[in-house]
């Protein structure tokens, strides 16, 4: 859902995008359309921490047996963060100082700590 989400918001963001160069469209439509187009990552990246959070979770108190597939779906997960941040970063209309960003940025590194916590359950 979040995927078709986010292919229509940067579709619409690309045409107003691509209508601003030829000199057409407006500076609002294209500014709702790239906040759009940072938004659906943005929630894909806090998604994707509170998976890793809860697959490494699992991984320390969970069934022992299925603890690599609790730290290999952490990674993952973590890396899907990583990516979604980096999506909202270099979105035209997201500057470093955005809120949108720090959220993408926070996520993405709770995320990666909690793929660490779990990767060192495996010792």
């Amino acid at each position: 859902m979040l995927s078709l989400a986010n292919d229509a918001a940067f579709s619409a963001a690309t045409r107003q995008l691509a209508a601003a160069t030829r000199g057409e469209g407006d500076a609002f439509g294209l500014e709702v359309a790239l906040a759009k187009a940072a938004a659906t990552p943005r929630v894909i990246c806090e998604a994707a921490c509170d998976l890793a959070l809860l697959a490494a979770e699992l991984a320390d108190t969970g069934d022992g047996s299925r603890r690599a597939d609790h730290i290999a779906i952490a990674q993952l997960s973590a890396a899907a963060a990583s990516s979604s941040a980096l999506l909202v970063r270099t979105n035209l209309a997201v500057g470093e100082d955005d809120w949108r960003l720090s959220a993408a940025n926070a996520a993405a590194a709770e995320a990666a700590r909690a793929a660490q916590r779990a990767a060192a359950l495996d010792c």
